[in-house]
């Protein structure tokens, strides 16, 4: 087979030119001559010799001996395979019509009993043990489908693939390099009035970044961390005072008869302090002063700590500066300057990336563009044409 498909491969070698808009006419009429007719003939005789096979298949029942002698459980599982695999048999066989140039169809053909070989090789192992004399055929005819498949000269059927995709390209390329040409046009234009509408969003933000609003939002937050500045200073104090009063108001606690305020302060006295409106703990610190548990140096040391306290100034400091922060906290947010902002430079990010996607694009239309205008096509496909037809080709203007 491999012989004869060589020889009818054989040209005489002599030379051609062909304009460029007409090589596809050339291509199917040299392809079309290529005789094939041996090959689809065997393929309709395998076909009707598979059909016939799987019809007898398919009416074949199980023997009287395998009938006595296999479970019926078994032979069911065995009539399910059967039945499946005749269906996918058949499946195949109706495919087996050749519409194409033989090299096309013959890769078709491979794949297909590829395919099947996959969907029936459970279902035909199963069938053997009932259906042996009658899957076999059908198995044979498959066999010799595949041998005349992988005999048949794919490299060549590649290669004529590989012209027709060069012929196509080379069309394609021919009416489509006006189009790209007014496409770049068009996008480097684009690109141009997006250039300009980011110097303009890039000046909006600058001119924002500058503006009297700004500068008043950038004063008041300044104020306002000075604010939580000294806030921290004092909530510090607070904190040092009590924790050097956590022993002694911790046993105080015990028999303190309003354990309330010391619970708060012992547990939180950055939060008890502004809480405590009436100022309880003064009353419990000068009770505490009378129920100083400690030795001399100790008791002295937490009286003179209690006595110069400053805790009715560091209140009012506290609630000051709270309502100095709450008011600027409110100004702060009735200001919109940031999101305005924050805004106009998202729009040009925006800007930035279309920018970025249009100048993507623009180089891959110049690709495509470089792609049309270059010869490696023609050349490429004139040495295939010598390669697999024996002739000389080249293109004219």
């Amino acid at each position: 087979m491999f012989k004869f498909l060589k020889q009818i491969f054989a040209k005489e070698e002599q030379s051609v030119e062909v304009r460029t808009e007409e090589v596809q006419d050339w291509f199917n009429n040299i392809t079309s001559k290529e005789n094939h007719d041996s090959y689809f003939a065997r393929i309709e005789e395998i076909k009707k010799e598979l059909i016939t096979n799987v019809n007898s298949l398919k009416e074949q029942n199980v023997s009287e001996k395998d009938a006595k002698q296999v479970e019926a459980r078994v032979q069911n599982i065995v009539l399910g395979h059967k039945a499946k695999y005749c269906q996918e048999v058949e499946r195949f066989a109706e495919k087996l019509v050749p519409t194409q140039k033989a090299p096309e169809f013959n890769v078709i053909l491979d794949k297909e009993i590829q395919e099947l070989a996959v969907k029936t090789s459970k279902s035909y192992q199963a069938v053997q043990h009932l259906f042996f004399k009658q899957v076999e055929p059908v198995y044979k005819m498959i066999g010799e489908l595949n041998l005349l498949a992988k005999n048949f000269d794919t490299t060549k059927a590649e290669k004529l693939q590989q012209m027709q995709t060069i012929i196509t390209s080379i069309h394609e390329g021919i009416q489509s390099k006006k189009d790209i040409e007014s496409w770049i046009v068009d996008k480097k234009n684009k690109i141009g009035l997006l250039e300009e509408n980011q110097k303009e969003q890039v000046s909006n933000v600058s001119q924002l970044k500058e503006s009297a609003e700004l500068k008043e939002y950038e004063l008041l937050v300044e104020k306002k961390n000075e604010i939580e500045e000294s806030l921290a200073k004092i909530e510090n104090e607070i904190f040092s005072f009590f924790a050097k009063l956590q022993k002694p108001l911790k046993r105080y606690e015990r028999v303190a008869l309003n354990e309330g305020p010391i619970a708060q302060y012992i547990e939180n006295s950055v939060e008890a302090l502004p809480n405590d409106s009436d100022l309880e703990i003064l009353e419990v610190l000068n009770n505490l002063k009378n129920n100083l548990d400690f030795d001399e140096k100790q008791k002295n040391k937490f009286i003179e700590l209690i006595e110069n306290n400053n805790l009715t100034q560091i209140q009012i400091e506290q609630k000051e500066l709270n309502a100095k922060k709450q008011s600027i906290a409110k100004e702060i947010e009735g200001m919109d300057i940031t999101n305005t902002i924050a805004n106009a430079e998202r729009k040009v990010s925006e800007v930035i990336h279309k920018i970025e996607y249009e100048n993507k694009e623009l180089e891959d239309l110049q690709s495509k563009l470089t792609k049309v205008d270059s010869e490696d096509n023609k050349k490429e496909f004139c040495l295939l044409v010598k390669e697999v037809f024996g002739i000389t080709f080249s293109f004219s203007s």
